[in-house]
């Protein structure tokens, strides 16, 4: 039903979690998993070291793209899932946002593994980092109107949907998950549903500097409203 697209560029350390829990993943729906890097090529090395640990329902893709979202425009083309599930090299959510989806009633089109639900569980989330993303969701509201709380979590999204718009997503970084969202919302005529997670393996380290990432965020935000209009 889900196949599972992890990016990372340089951090394939951290891939280690998604090795540890592969087998699990089929038990939780997850057909197929997509390791996509992104940016500059790997090393021989470092390719088939990564290429002998891959099970049997994985696949190790390369993009020349850099950015998250170069991963996830790669996965989402790749895909053969129903549905995809665009997370992280950690798999921060371990499989809680996928059990949180298919515990639904009904299937939604779009959804997101959302650190803003109320019966989220984040551990090692600071105060920093929440009065950002409620910052970025109160401009997005002002700019965008209606939109996720948190547009930044895992997205579990229609494969055909998320095919449909990926002509119309410019971002190949992390902006890429808000512009896929919103396209897909627009295009699918669907509000997208937020999902309780368990931040589970958030060790604390982060590469976003939330001043200058959060004014790039809001630039980008309104060259997107721009382009709705």
């Amino acid at each position: 039903m889900f196949t599972l697209v992890v990016p990372f560029h340089r951090d394939a350390g951290r891939l280690e979690r998604v090795f540890a829990l592969a087998e699990e993943a089929k038990r939780h729906g997850i057909g197929q998993i997509l390791f996509c890097h992104n940016g500059v090529p790997l090393d021989e090395a470092t390719q088939e070291a990564l290429t002998r640990r891959l099970p049997l329902h994985a696949a190790l893709l390369h993009t020349d793209g850099r950015g998250i979202g170069a991963g996830y425009r790669l996965g989402i083309a790749n895909a053969t899932g129903e549905y995809v599930v665009l997370s992280a090299s950690d798999l921060p959510f371990g499989f809680t946002d996928v059990d949180a989806f298919q515990a639904l009633d009904a299937r939604p089109r779009l959804a997101i593994g959302s650190k803003a639900h109320p019966q989220s569980r984040l551990a090692g989330w600071g105060a920093a980092r929440s009065l950002a993303s409620f910052g970025f969701y109160a401009l997005r509201r002002l700019l965008l109107g209606p939109t996720p709380k948190d547009s930044q979590g895992t997205i579990l999204v229609e494969t055909s949907l998320a095919r449909s718009v990926l002509a119309e997503v410019e971002a190949d970084d992390y902006f890429f998950s808000l512009e896929i969202v919103t396209m897909c919302a627009r295009r699918g005529q669907t509000v997208p549903v937020e999902l309780p997670i368990t931040l589970e393996a958030h060790d604390g380290a982060s590469s976003v500097n939330l001043v200058s990432d959060s004014l790039k965020m809001a630039r980008n935000t309104w060259r997107l409203r721009r382009r709705l209009r």
